[in-house]
């Protein structure tokens, strides 16, 4: 969330996965998730890329440490749309990340 405030940008914390599948909002952009290690993450985001709400969002999985190819795969497989690590090394293309899925999403709605 930081990240995203530093950037300019809005964003809306959500607890819990079941507050965001219980309110979900039409004018999403974009979704960070955080991945976790049991695998709900992939679960949600299949579950969230289902929903008409969310359909225009792009959905990012951010894992806490680099991520191994199939954590990856895995990841798009399950519905998302990037997939990235927020280890502080790889904070410049996280944050180069987040600015091309908005810039797409503008470009969509124009």
């Amino acid at each position: 969330m930081q990240l995203c405030m530093g950037e300019g940008y809005q964003a809306t914390p959500v607890a819990t996965p079941e507050m965001l599948l219980a309110q979900p909002k039409t004018n999403v952009d974009l979704i960070l998730m955080v991945l976790e290690g049991h695998g709900r993450s992939l679960d949600l985001c299949g579950e969230v890329r289902t929903m008409e709400a969310f359909r225009s969002a792009s959905i990012m999985l951010i894992a806490p440490t680099p991520s191994e190819p199939e954590q990856a795969a895995a990841a798009l497989l399950a519905g998302a749309d990037d997939y990235c690590s927020f280890d502080q090394r790889f904070r410049c293309e996280l944050r180069a990340r987040i600015r091309v899925h908005l810039r797409n999403k503008r470009m969509r709605d124009a």
